[in-house]
Parts: C-alpha cells; sequence; structure tokens
C-alpha cells in the first residue's frame, strides 16, 4: 500500500468519526 493511499484511507476514517461525533452531538 502506497503512502497517499494510507493518508487516504485515514483521511477517510477521520471523516466517517468526525460525521458520527456531529451527528450524536446533534441528538444530544
Amino acid at each position: 500500500m502506497s503512502v497517499v493511499q494510507e493518508l487516504g484511507g485515514a483521511a477517510g476514517w477521520g471523516l466517517i468519526f468526525y460525521d458520527s461525533v456531529a451527528t450524536v452531538s446533534r441528538t444530544l
């Protein structure tokens, strides 16, 4: 796996995590 692919995957997981946290914050 190339470095670019690893960074892209990390960014994708970061966006998913951020989106889920934002969703939980909205429901509280």
